[in-house]
């Protein structure tokens, strides 16, 4: 049996490149894949933990490298850093990113410090860089020729119940950090919020003036009912999508062994990290 492989991909914020990486083999046989950011206020930020549990981490830029060796140094030892020179133009899931990342020389040197390897560069590295993990990492050349529309991948009930469940947990969880929130905006207005606006007083210095008849008007600070309305919007919008999941969950653990045909949109609503509306039907 072939030893499981640790994976960590790096990109700079964890939404586009890194991401798209995670999601392209961490389906592979052998390998356990991980993606994060560089940047401490990344999505998910690159830990001492997830740099020592790695035996490979494939940086997008030198710059990640560099910021990785001199953040983490002490936590890179006997793990493998190679850097693909992918650069910040690519959205999740692009094409032309999961090209370039199938393309790619996913493997580390042999020699013991490793070294950057050129993603999709034209020179093929010596022999004692070749990649090491076989035809894991390999992908066929005729799926590139389909367009995106055209794409199917197949799932079981369960699998997409388990994952409905995790976005089900997921929204579950905003939910209560922006109902958390809101109380927090609440408590800011009741406490130095509330702006008075005396235009009674108008009426001793104008005396036609009829504002007066209107009495003391009392507002929101505007950038605290600015960060109102965005937290009742979130509100609303994560409780719609906790029911949404909530049914697909049901639905799809009621019919365990039964098998769908995702296109990549449906693919997105049950394993994506963004939002997004499912097709109308999954295909049996």
């Amino acid at each position: 049996m072939k030893p499981i492989q640790r994976l960590l991909f790096v990109c700079g914020q964890n939404k586009l490149r890194s991401p798209t990486a995670e999601r392209l083999f961490s389906n592979r046989g052998g390998l356990i894949v991980a993606s994060a950011g560089i940047d401490r206020e990344a999505d998910v930020p690159v830990t001492p933990d997830l740099v020592a549990a790695s035996d490979l981490i494939f940086v997008m830029e030198k710059s990640h490298e560099d910021r990785l060796k001199r953040r983490f140094k002490k936590y890179l030892s006997g793990v493998k850093v190679v850097c693909l020179n992918i650069p910040d133009q690519y959205d999740f899931m692009d094409p032309a990113l999961i090209k370039i990342l199938l393309q790619a020389n996913l493997s580390a040197s042999g020699r013991s410090g490793g070294k950057s390897l050129r993603a999709g560069g034209r020179h093929s590295p010596p022999a004692s860089q070749k990649p090491r993990f076989g035809g894991l990492l390999t992908f066929t050349r005729r799926t590139f020729k389909m367009k995106r529309k055209d794409w199917l991948f197949d799932h079981v009930a369960s699998k997409l119940a388990e994952a409905a469940n995790a976005k089900h947990q997921h929204h579950q969880e905003r939910f209560e950090w922006w109902k958390n929130r809101r109380e927090q905006v609440m408590a800011q207005i009741r406490e130095e919020g509330l702006e008075i606006d005396e235009s009674i007083a108008l009426e001793y210095s104008h005396p036609k003036r009829r504002d007066w008849e209107q009495g003391a008007q009392v507002t929101v600070r505007d950038d605290l009912r600015k960060d109102l309305n965005e937290c009742l919007k979130k509100l609303a919008h994560h409780t719609e999508l906790v029911n949404d999941y909530q049914g697909w969950h049901q639905v799809l653990s009621a019919n365990p062994e039964a098998r769908f045909s995702l296109d990549y949109q449906d693919w997105l609503f049950f394993f994506g990290r963004g939002d997004v509306v499912p097709s109308n039907d999954l295909h049996r």
